[in-house]
């Protein structure tokens, strides 16, 4: 999605351990600028070393540790492409404002896990107890569309990928 989009300038929010900026700056022809955020320092040092390597000289990359609900979102208009993968189950209602303002009026991805009973359901809730992590939520298919309205999101489309859902702006 993102590759074909011909963005010149990524922010990838959630970026963890950067395998998806590897394999977008291993694919994207047009790409010349990525950033990417985490909330966990140690997932942003191993992308500090992966990430930069992929890109050598042709895309310049910028890792930081942030959480969304610390961003400025005026900070980030020149990004014309904005990539939320793993993320949205862990926001506060606050990043979720911070983020569909981030978004605005720009090309986004983003993915969810669906409230349902599935082996994947069981095994992220063991891995997310195990790393203590305060609070997931997940969203039934119309709990979403309600939640990306009252967050201020603007259109996007819902494609089912296996376990996930993702959600393309439109």
């Amino acid at each position: 999605i993102v590759v074909s989009s011909g963005a010149t300038s990524v922010l990838e929010l959630g970026c963890g351990t950067g395998d998806f900026a590897v394999e977008l700056i291993e694919t994207s022809p047009t790409l010349k600028n990525y950033m990417g955020m985490d909330i966990a320092e140690s997932a942003v040092k191993e992308a500090r070393e992966r990430v930069p390597a992929a890109a050598g000289s042709k895309v310049k990359v910028e890792l930081r540790t942030a959480a969304v609900e610390d961003l400025d979102p005026t900070a980030f208009g020149s990004f014309d492409f904005i990539v939320a993968l793993g993320l949205l189950p862990y926001l506060t209602d606050d990043g979720l404002s911070r983020l569909s303002t981030i978004c605005r009026g720009k090309p986004y991805v983003m993915d969810y896990h669906p409230r349902e009973a599935t082996l994947f359901n069981a095994v992220h809730a063991a891995y997310r107890v195990a790393k203590g992590y305060p609070f997931y939520r997940m969203y039934s298919d119309s709990d979403t569309k309600e939640l990306m309205a009252k967050s201020g999101f603007g259109p996007y489309k819902l494609i089912s990928h296996g376990p996930l859902r993702m959600m393309q702006s439109v």
